[in-house]
């Protein structure tokens, strides 16, 4: 997995903390420099169906307990989604000139390369085409996308640029995974 960040975690110490009452377990991992208490520190807490993270990055609740995966690293998408159910925080700020980029890519080459031709394949450039006059305003461009397009949602063209902070977040996640992943 590339680091998002070139923030590099695996000089870091991971110092583990674990309680166990009737009701609770909370799995604390301190991820920090050796010989340091705060420089590029993140701490992960799990408790109660939550994970909480902590630190010089931020703080971000997640509505699921972190529990390192096989792989060896984190999807940014799936964490993201946990971040944002039930809250109030962002992950990402809409890009308008990254998904006109898209958008672009799509109409030039993208479409056809996805099995789509003859009259279907001129009808979605033709929606592409009008939805490029929506993408500078997130909420029109969002009505227009998803709710009159004739396409799978997923090839919808919607780019975000995360905030720096949860991705340097996600590169700590993916070097416990590393050192916590069961094989």
């Amino acid at each position: 997995m590339k680091n998002r960040t070139g923030i590099d975690f695996s000089k870091h110490i991971v110092l583990e903390t674990h309680f166990k009452n009737d009701n609770h377990n909370i799995d604390i991992w301190d991820l920090k420099k050796p010989y340091s208490n705060y420089t590029n520190r993140v701490r992960f807490i799990n408790s109660c169906g939550t994970l909480t993270v902590n630190g010089d990055f931020g703080n971000w609740v997640f509505c699921r307990e972190f529990h390192p995966s096989a792989d060896g690293f984190v999807s940014d998408g799936y964490w993201s989604e946990k971040l944002h159910i039930s809250s109030q925080q962002t992950s990402a700020k809409y890009d308008s000139e990254r998904t006109e980029k898209a958008i672009r890519k799509l109409i030039k080459s993208e479409l056809k390369e996805y099995g789509y031709e003859g009259e279907e394949l001129r009808k979605l450039k033709e929606e592409f085409k009008e939805l490029l006059n929506y993408v500078d305003d997130e909420i029109e461009y969002k009505c227009m996308a998803f709710r009159h397009l004739s396409i799978d949602y997923e090839l919808i063209p919607f780019c975000e640029t995360r905030h720096i902070w949860l991705s340097i977040v996600y590169d700590a996640f993916d070097e416990l995974c590393r050192r916590l992943k069961t094989n």
